[in-house]
């Protein structure tokens, strides 16, 4: 008995001595979790930020695209007052266009 206490002793005294680096080592791997989590982060908030920027720019051109397609459809209806635009089912006249377009106007 006395020889295997000597055996657990050793393993508790080794045990002991190598804590400090077993708790630095985790440490090490902490800090590197907290550093890759920051980076991720970051990475993260860059992606949002450049997800942001091109929504913008889709919609800047859509506004602009929208502005261009009812300058066109003026001229058109300046042009050709009885020409007919078809919306599906429904047909509008030049005329009616050129009546509406001070009301629409308000809403852009």
């Amino acid at each position: 008995m006395v020889g295997c206490s000597l055996k657990v002793s050793g393993a508790c005294r080794e045990f002991a001595g190598s804590s400090p680096r077993v708790i630095r080592g985790l440490l090490g791997v902490c800090r590197e979790l907290i550093e890759s989590d920051r980076e991720l982060t970051g990475n993260a908030l860059g992606v949002r930020q450049k997800i942001i920027e091109t929504r913008r720019e889709f919609a800047g051109g859509y506004w602009e695209d929208h502005r261009e397609l009812g300058r066109s459809l003026d001229t058109l209806s300046e042009k050709r007052k009885g020409l007919v635009f078809t919306c599906g089912r429904r047909s509008f006249s030049g005329l009616w266009w050129a009546s509406t377009k001070k009301e629409s106007k308000k809403w852009m």
